[in-house]
């Protein structure tokens, strides 16, 4: 089974486990984990347009709903780019533009973005703040495809790393412990800490 296999899975076989857990935001259970990707898959799907291999942009500092971003991204074949450090999220609106995003989502806690007249700029909350009456259609669930761009901090317009689920759980073993207070996207916590616990059904904690 590929990962959202695996969490659609967990929704219907251990529902009210925690998946995870974070001083900033509620606890999520496996089954909530899963209808809030399949919501949030909907919703940028039906109302926000988006299409296999439109950037989004995130900018923040590590929320728990970004994971689910980019979970619904990648069912959709949809790329992540997260901006995650105090001078990237200051480019936000060039660096949107620069990758032609379809949207930048920022945490709800942050001022407001500007992002010119190319893509609409929203809160992260958005993608849960109201009923969503579009239902998911032609999800790829391809977890082979690239679903995540690592920009360079020092030329983030000009060079950038590329990821998969796949390749970022090619062999993941048990969950590491992580430190606090580190970028939510950095691969190597993707690969040794957030991604096997979800695949393995363990609750994790975030800060």
């Amino acid at each position: 089974m590929n990962l959202f296999e695996t969490l659609r899975a967990h929704g219907r076989e251990i529902p009210d486990r925690v998946a995870t857990s974070s001083p900033r935001h509620r606890l999520t259970t496996f089954r909530k984990l899963w209808s809030r990707i399949e919501r949030s898959s909907a919703r940028m799907q039906g109302e926000w347009l988006v299409e296999p291999g439109d950037v989004v942009i995130y900018a923040g500092h590590a929320h728990p709903d970004a994971l689910v971003l980019w979970l619904a991204l990648a069912r959709l074949g949809a790329v992540l780019v997260p901006l995650e450090s105090a001078a990237m999220i200051g480019q936000a609106g060039n660096i949107a533009e620069q990758h032609d995003a379809r949207l930048l989502l920022h945490d709800d806690d942050m001022p407001a973005l500007q992002s010119g007249d190319f893509c609409a700029c929203l809160p992260l909350s958005t993608l849960f703040a109201s009923r969503c009456d579009h239902e998911a259609r032609d999800c790829r669930e391809s977890t082979a495809d690239i679903s995540l761009l690592q920009l360079d901090p020092e030329a983030p317009h000009a060079r950038q790393a590329a990821f998969s689920i796949d390749s970022l759980l090619d062999h993941a073993g048990a969950p590491a412990a992580w430190p606090t207070a580190q970028a939510l996207f950095d691969p190597q916590r993707l690969r040794q800490q957030i991604l096997p616990a979800l695949a393995q059904g363990i609750p994790l904690a975030m800060e």
